[in-house]
C-alpha cells in the first residue's frame, strides 16, 4: 500500500508537471503561428 501510493503520487505530479508545460508551449506556439500564417495568407 505504501509503495503504491508512493508511486502514484510522484508519477502524477511528474505527468501533470510534463502535461501542462509540453502542451502549454507548443500548441501555443503552434496555435499563434497558424493564425498569423492564417490572418496573412487570405
Amino acid at each position: 500500500m505504501y509503495n503504491d501510493r508512493i508511486e502514484k503520487l510522484p508519477r502524477k505530479d511528474l505527468r501533470t508537471n510534463v502535461e501542462l508545460v509540453e502542451p502549454k508551449t507548443i500548441p501555443i506556439s503552434e496555435g499563434k503561428i497558424k493564425r498569423i500564417v492564417d490572418l496573412r495568407s487570405p
